[in-house]
């Protein structure tokens, strides 16, 4: 998991990174999605968000987090 990664490449991400993926119009829309997380990922993606949230000095939703995650996973 993308999260879990010894040498996470999520917090290796650059501010500018960070603020082109961290956009709350490419997550919100007309389909409302539940996401259950288990809370030992809960953790992992408080920490992403803490993160993000201290580089762009703004807050970072989980739905935002989560398309993070799968931009980086999918880069392979």
């Amino acid at each position: 998991m993308i999260l879990k990664e010894e040498k996470s490449r999520i917090l290796a991400l650059n501010d500018r990174q960070l603020d082109q993926l961290c956009k709350s119009d490419v997550v919100i829309g007309r389909m409302t999605v539940n996401i259950r997380i288990d809370s030992s990922v809960n953790a992992q993606m408080r920490r992403l968000r803490e993160h993000a949230e201290q580089r762009l000095g703004r807050p970072v939703s989980v739905a935002e987090a989560v398309y993070v995650c799968c931009n980086v996973a999918n880069l392979e």
